[in-house]
């Protein structure tokens, strides 16, 4: 009996380590996403530092897209006090600054993040929003957003990435 309690001893200390390992391995990729993104963040920063206004806007939905390797990055303010449409101050498109949009959020992605959520939508974009003739025109696979904020807590506007490929999880 003895030596049957010692081998499952041995055996949960077994378990143990293997637990441990790869606790200490999602640790490591857990820092290195993290370092990722700091540097990704510091990126951004350093690009956009010295613009202002439109310019600004322009250089932050580009680097945006090159930072996160999508065709299309846009930032909007909520317009009008109903929040059902927004205009665009930047639209990176591709390999340039697109034209500024005005565009109706029924029906689209966009309209939960004004509602003041995160959207993530890693494939098949358009088959959730099949109502979007935006994102069939751009031919989306993928979209994610986040709501901008007023210091009052009030959602603003939006920050996008769409793409026509899917985006890795977690995006």
């Amino acid at each position: 009996i003895l030596i049957f309690a010692s081998f499952l001893v041995i055996i949960e200390i077994s378990r143990a380590r293997a637990a441990l390992a790869a606790k200490s391995a999602s640790l490591k990729t857990s820092l290195d996403e993290q370092k990722k993104l700091f540097v990704a963040m510091r990126f951004v920063s350093d690009e956009v530092n010295s613009h202002t206004g439109e310019a600004f806007f322009q250089a932050l939905v580009e680097n945006i897209a090159a930072v996160f390797n999508v065709k299309y990055a846009f930032i909007a303010e909520c317009a009008g006090s109903d929040k059902t449409t927004i205009r665009s101050l930047a639209f990176w498109m591709k390999d340039h600054q697109g034209e500024n949009f005005n565009h109706a959020l029924e029906g689209t992605p966009s309209e939960r993040v004004v509602a003041g959520s995160k959207c993530f939508h890693p494939k098949k974009i358009q088959a959730l929003f099949p109502n979007s003739a935006a994102l069939v025109h751009l031919e989306a696979e993928s979209y994610y957003g986040i709501p901008l904020r007023h210091t009052s807590g009030e959602v603003a506007g939006l920050l996008a990435v769409l793409d026509d490929k899917p985006l890795p999880e977690p995006f």
